[in-house]
């Protein structure tokens, strides 16, 4: 690995914690309900950030994962990212 795809790893990696950061402060509620039904706070709110703060959609994506439902077919792009986050 060379150092500028180091340096551009590390900084998107620093974007999406900036993401999952801003989100979850958005959607606390929200956090706090998927926690509270037994899913991860990490899983959680990389779900709520792919799912743009919907809790529906979110549940699904985190029940998708524990499923190990990985098909790309008719996947969204929120989803792709979803399980590139988790």
């Amino acid at each position: 690995m060379n150092l500028k795809n180091g340096i551009e790893t590390e900084q998107k990696k620093k974007e999406k914690e900036e993401d999952l950061g801003q989100q979850s402060f958005d959607n606390e509620i929200a956090l706090k309900t998927l926690i509270s039904i037994g899913f991860k706070k990490d899983s959680a709110k990389a779900a709520l950030v792919a799912a743009n703060g919907n809790v529906h959609s979110a549940v699904s994506y985190l029940i998708d994962d524990v499923l190990g439902i990985d098909s790309d077919f008719n996947r969204t792009q929120n989803e792709v990212k979803f399980h590139q986050i988790v």
